[in-house]
């Protein structure tokens, strides 16, 4: 599991290709371009996603630094994580995610079954954003080229985990993603690398993470 946190107004269609397909051969010539691009030695390191692991935490501490990272005023957090089984003292945990706002949460979708399915404690928490994490693969080493922005379950419409938190983090990003919305776009990230920040090193230097809000 990880956090993604959104460092500044996150331009999220720099990333993603909206271009129609008018066949498959456009797709091919995308991909093909794409994985070309991403061999090159010269990388971009982005500025505006950094994602902090979590491996090896404990929920206490998960909360803690959920917590450190909000401090930092980021636009947007991704929690990558599902707690499945209660715990003793999960209410601090509970309480630090009720109180960030900008935290968007997981949630998995069964579209065979109907099921939507997160953390136990969903039901009992007053939180707005949840975003679905299913990825358009059939296996978990092949590599992603596609997403769906959106997905429909119960009657209801629900963003995927990457477009809800666009939604918190560029409100105008957003509009341009629902106003060209399809059932599947194109990944597109040549190139492009995010910083990953060890939690120790944050606690650390706090502040020169600061200058990248």
């Amino acid at each position: 599991g990880f956090l993604i946190a959104i460092t500044s107004l996150h331009r999220l269609l720099n990333l993603l290709d909206f271009t129609k397909s008018s066949d498959g051969a456009d797709f091919q010539m995308s991909d093909v371009y794409n994985r070309v691009a991403d061999s090159r030695s010269v990388r971009t390191l982005s500025r505006d996603v950094v994602i902090v692991p979590l491996d090896g935490y404990g929920r206490q501490e998960i909360a803690n630094i959920i917590g450190i990272v909000n401090s930092l005023n980021p636009k947007a957090i991704g929690l990558d994580i599902m707690f499945i089984e209660e715990y003793e003292s999960d209410e601090i945990l509970i309480s630090e995610i009720e109180g960030c706002d900008k935290l968007i949460l997981p949630l998995a979708l069964d579209e065979d079954n109907g099921n939507c399915s997160g953390s136990y404690f969903y039901d009992t928490i007053n939180h707005n954003h949840f975003g679905v994490v299913n990825l358009e693969a059939f296996s978990g080493n092949e590599r992603v080229r596609t997403y769906r922005p959106e997905y429909r379950w119960n009657e209801m419409t629900i963003n995927s985990f990457a477009v809800e938190i666009a939604s918190v983090a560029s409100p105008e990003s957003y509009q341009k993603i629902s106003s060209q919305a399809k059932s599947s776009g194109t990944i597109s990230y040549p190139s492009v690398e995010f910083p990953i920040v060890e939690i120790s090193d944050l606690m650390l230097e706090p502040e020169g993470y600061r200058t990248m809000i």
